[in-house]
């Protein structure tokens, strides 16, 4: 299949479809979380295992319900992101890249990963383009976790994590 043309950018078709993939995903657990029973328990026994419990939620079930859904998005991403590709061990680029994505976006927020996403590769990006030619390195690999590092001593709970309030 021929690639799309975007401006003045080439996007393989293969990369374009997982990018839906991804931004349906993302929605997708953004509602879940959100507006699902399900994952407002989630959510509750991520906060606080205790005050779930008095609450009437299986805190079990809950954390069986996460390392499910964990697996299932893990097979998925792994599908989207290997497909014409074999495993090797540049594959694990993506674990390197996926650490300061979710720190950056705050460990709460679903819909904050897409904008993580976007800063990120567009810092990545920009890097390989501009400072990795001057200096005859791999800055771009480096560079987001000097870029989380910053964000998080501004907000440690990342760009769009929640704020806690501490009540005395």
């Amino acid at each position: 299949l021929a690639p799309l043309i975007v401006f003045d950018m080439i996007v393989p078709r293969s990369l374009a479809a997982g990018g839906v993939i991804a931004v349906l995903a993302a929605l997708g657990l953004h509602w879940f979380f959100n507006h699902s029973r399900s994952g407002l328990a989630m959510s509750a026994v991520a906060e606080d295992h205790q005050i779930a419990l008095s609450m009437g939620i299986s805190v079990r079930r809950s954390i069986a319900f996460a390392w499910a859904l964990g697996g299932v998005l893990s097979v998925v991403t792994a599908m989207v992101y290997l497909s014409g590709k074999s495993l090797t061990f540049l594959s694990s680029e993506i674990g390197f890249a996926a650490l300061p994505v979710a720190l950056l976006a705050g460990l709460e927020s679903i819909a904050g990963l897409l904008l993580a996403g976007l800063i990120v590769g567009i810092v990545q990006g920009l890097t390989s383009a501009y400072i990795d030619p001057l200096i005859g390195g791999n800055a771009a690999a480096v560079v987001p976790y000097i870029f989380m590092l910053v964000v998080l001593v501004v907000r440690p709970t990342g760009m769009f994590g929640w704020k806690r309030i501490e009540r005395v």
